[in-house]
C-alpha cells in the first residue's frame, strides 16, 4: 500500500479577539490562507510569465490576463458497436487482473509475511470494458507521482513525446559526459525549448525536483526516472499496451505525460513537498493535459492556497482532476481530494465491498478497485509480493484507484465527450452503492454504464461540511449545482429545519440554499443529514455533514463548548481555541492558536482530573496575518 503523503504546510495568523471553538474535522477557516503570497516565491520569472501568457484566469496575485478561458468542445461522434474480428494480443499476466475482469474467483490478501487468506470475489464486480473500439484520438493523462520507468516494456509508445525535444536530450547528456567543463553544456542547452513551452528539454515529461541546469531560469529537469516505483505503477493501471508481452493499462490510445514531484512518500522541506505540486498542475497545464491523476494527498493542516488556485486553474481549462482518497480507514478530509471539482476516489476489493483500508466520507465521489492491483513496476527494481516476474508488481490503495477512474475518463473523452459531460456520466454511470458505502456520493465504477448514463449532473457543490452557527441562531448554507429543474428536500432523524425543501431552476452556476435548526440540542460534534434532489429524470440523495460552530466573546462566553478556563494555559492566552477527541487515549484535548508578531503559534492542551497539561508552542512557518 502506497500512498504518497505531503508534508505540513499551513498559512495564517489569528488578528480577531474573539475566540472560536470547533471540531477538528472542519476547515478552520478560509481565512487563514488568504492573502497567501507563495505564488510569489514558488515560480520563477520564466513561469511567471507562461502564466501572464497563457488562458490561466487571474487568481494567482500574478496581476495575469482577465480573459476568461475560451472552453473548447469535442464534437461528439457516433459509435460504431460492432467489432472486426482480429488475433487479440496475449498478456501473459492478464488473468491477475481482476480490475478488468473479475469472473468472481477468490484472491489473496496478506495478513503478515508469512500468513495468508482468501477473499471471495463477486463476478462483475470491475470496471466493466464494453466492446466498443477506441477512436484514434489519443487523450492526454498528466501523472504527478514519482516518475515513470520510461524502458518498461509495456509502456513504450505510452508516453507524450517531442521528437525534437528528445533529440537535443540526447545531445545535451553526450555533452555532459565528454565534456569537463559543463558550463559548456549549460550555455548551450540552456534555452533550446523546440516546443515554446518554457521547459528546455522536455523530451517525455517534466521532473519538479530534478537537478535544474544552472544557467536556466526554470527549476527541474527532463530526468523522471522512478526510483519508486510508485508512478510507473499507477502509469501501467492507465495505459500499459496490449502487446503480446505482460499486461494492459484501461485506455490504448493515450499520452502518459509524466511529472515527477518526489522520488519518496516524504519531504524534509515542508512548504516545498506541497508547492512542487502545484508547480507540476502548472506544467500539465502548460502541455494541454485533458486529464491529471493525483495519486496522492496530504491532511488539512498541509494544504495551502496555492494548491487550491492550480486545481481551480486546471479545472477552469476544462482539465479533469482526479484523486486518491487515502488509506487511513477514516471519514476525514484529505486534500487535494476535497476540494470542490476534484473526483476524489475511494477504493473497492474483489468482492466489490469498501477496502479496509480505504477512507470514506461525505467528500468522496467514487469507489473504484484498488486491492491487490498487478501492474508495472521499475525494470531496475525487484518486485516484492509478485515473484513470477520482477518487471510488475502488486499493490493496493487508493493511489490504485484513482488511476481507473482517471483511465475511464479518458476513454470517454477518447469517445468523443467533453470533460463536462464525461465527468457526468462516469459518476452517473457508476453501479448501486452497497451498505459499506458510508456516506460515498455515488458507487463502483462502470464504463459500460457510463457510456450510456444520464450527462446532467445535479450535486452538492462544496465538498466540505456545512456549519452551523449556534451561537446565534443554528442557520447552516449548503450549495447546490444543477443544469434541470429541481426539487431540493433534507431530512434527518436528530435535527428539525425551518426550511426544508426548495424548488430551483436549471442553473450553470452554484446556488446557495439555508436553513436553520429548531427545536433541538446541539451536543456533537457532527451530524448527517440527507439531501434528496429530484429532477424529470432521476432522483439522486447525498449525504451532507454539520458541524456545529460557536463564536466566544466577552459577551458570550460558553461553559459547556469550553471546559476549561482559558487562563490556565500557562499565559498563553489564546486567541483560538479548537476542540478535537483523542482517539488513542480516549481524552479530551484542545488545540490553542494564537498570533504573535504576525506568526501563528500554536499549542497542545490536555484537560485532565488533575488540571491542564500543555505543550511546548510552536510556530508555524511560512504563517501569515490571519485576517
Amino acid at each position: 500500500m502506497k500512498y504518497l503523503f505531503i508534508v505540513f504546510l499551513m498559512v495564517g495568523a489569528v488578528s480577531a479577539k474573539d475566540y472560536l471553538a470547533y471540531p477538528t474535522n472542519n476547515i478552520i477557516s478560509e481565512k487563514i490562507q488568504k492573502a497567501y503570497p507563495r505564488a510569489q516565491e514558488v515560480f520563477t520569472s520564466i513561469e511567471k510569465s507562461f502564466i501572464k501568457s497563457s488562458q490561466i484566469k487571474q487568481a494567482l496575485k500574478l496581476k495575469l490576463d482577465e480573459d476568461e478561458v475560451k472552453s473548447f468542445h469535442i464534437n461528439f461522434q457516433a459509435i460504431r458497436l460492432e467489432q472486426n474480428a482480429q488475433a487479440l494480443p496475449f498478456n501473459r499476466y492478464k488473468k491477475y487482473q481482476w480490475s478488468l475482469d473479475n469472473k468472481g474467483e477468490s484472491a489473496q490478501r496478506w495478513i503478515s509475511d508469512i500468513d495468508v487468506r482468501f477473499i471471495q470475489g463477486k463476478a462483475n464486480e470491475d470496471i466493466q470494458i464494453p466492446p466498443i473500439p477506441e477512436t484514434n484520438k489519443k487523450i492526454r493523462v498528466a501523472i504527478i507521482d514519482s516518475g515513470v520507468d520510461l524502458s518498461h516494456p509495456d509502456l513504450k509508445g505510452q508516453f507524450y513525446e517531442d521528437k525534437k525535444e528528445c533529440e537535443a536530450l540526447k545531445e545535451y547528456n553526450s555533452c555532459l559526459n565528454t565534456n569537463n567543463d559543463r558550463n559548456i553544456c549549460y550555455e548551450k542547452f540552456s534555452k533550446i525549448d523546440h516546443n515554446n513551452n518554457g521547459y528546455p528539454l522536455d523530451c517525455n515529461g517534466w521532473n519538479i525536483t530534478g537537478k535544474s541546469n544552472p544557467i536556466s531560469q526554470i527549476t527541474g529537469s527532463a530526468n523522471i526516472s522512478d526510483n519508486n516505483g510508485h508512478g510507473t505503477h499507477i502509469a501501467g493501471i492507465i495505459g500499459a499496451k496490449n502487446n503480446d508481452i505482460g499486461i494492459k493499462g484501461i485506455i490504448q490510445n493515450v499520452e502518459l505525460l509524466p511529472i515527477q514531484v518526489g522520488l519518496s512518500s516524504s519531504s524534509s522541506n515542508e512548504e516545498v513537498a506541497t508547492d512542487n505540486i502545484a508547480k507540476g498542475i502548472l506544467y500539465a497545464i502548460k502541455n494541454k493535459a485533458q486529464v491529471i491523476n493525483l495519486s496522492l494527498g496530504w491532511r488539512i493542516n498541509q494544504d495551502s492556497l496555492l494548491m487550491r488556485q492550480m486545481i481551480e486553474q486546471a479545472i477552469d481549462n476544462d482539465i479533469l482532476v482526479v484523486a486518491a482518497a487515502g488509506n487511513d480507514s477514516h471519514d476525514e478530509s484529505v486534500y487535494p481530494c476535497s476540494y470542490t471539482g476534484v473526483i476524489c476516489v475511494a477504493s473497492h476489493d474483489i468482492n466489490g465491498k469498501l477496502s479496509t483500508f480505504s477512507n470514506y466520507g461525505a467528500h468522496v465521489d467514487i469507489t473504484a478497485p484498488g486491492n491487490n492491483i498487478l501492474s508495472t513496476y521499475p525494470t531496475d527494481k525487484r518486485s516484492k509480493s509478485f515473484t513470477q516476474d520482477p518487471d510488475y508488481e502488486y499493490l493496493s490503495g487508493t493511489s490504485q484507484a484513482a488511476p481507473h477512474v482517471s483511465a475511464v475518463l479518458a476513454r470517454l473523452l477518447n469517445l468523443g465527450f467533453t470533460p463536462k459531460v464525461a465527468k457526468a456520466k462516469l459518476l452517473n454511470g457508476a453501479r448501486k452503492k452497497n451498505v459499506s458505502h458510508k456516506w460515498i456520493r455515488f458507487g463502483n465504477l462502470d464504463l459500460k454504464n457510463s457510456i450510456t448514463a444520464n450527462e446532467n449532473l445535479i450535486e452538492l457543490a462544496s465538498k466540505t461540511a456545512a456549519l452551523i452557527n449556534i451561537s446565534e441562531n443554528k442557520s447552516f448554507v449548503f450549495k447546490i449545482k444543477t443544469a434541470l429543474n429541481a426539487k431540493v428536500e433534507i431530512e434527518s432523524d436528530e435535527l428539525s429545519f425551518t426550511e426544508s425543501s426548495w424548488e430551483l431552476e436549471s442553473n450553470s452556476q452554484t446556488q446557495s440554499l439555508n436553513s436553520t435548526i429548531i427545536n433541538n440540542s446541539i451536543d456533537k460534534k457532527s451530524y448527517f443529514i440527507t439531501v434528496k434532489i429530484s429532477a424529470k429524470q432521476f432522483t439522486k440523495k447525498y449525504t451532507l455533514q454539520l458541524n456545529p460552530i460557536m463564536v466566544i466573546s466577552s459577551k458570550n462566553k460558553s461553559k459547556k463548548l469550553l471546559k476549561f478556563n482559558l487562563e490556565a494555559l500557562q499565559n498563553f492566552d489564546p486567541t483560538l481555541v479548537k476542540s478535537f477527541d483523542n482517539f488513542y487515549d480516549n481524552k479530551n484535548e484542545y488545540l490553542a492558536i494564537k498570533s504573535i508578531n504576525d506568526r501563528l503559534m500554536i499549542q497542545a492542551v490536555l484537560a485532565t482530573s488533575k488540571g491542564y497539561k500543555t505543550s511546548r508552542p510552536v510556530t508555524l512557518k511560512g504563517s501569515k496575518t490571519l485576517i
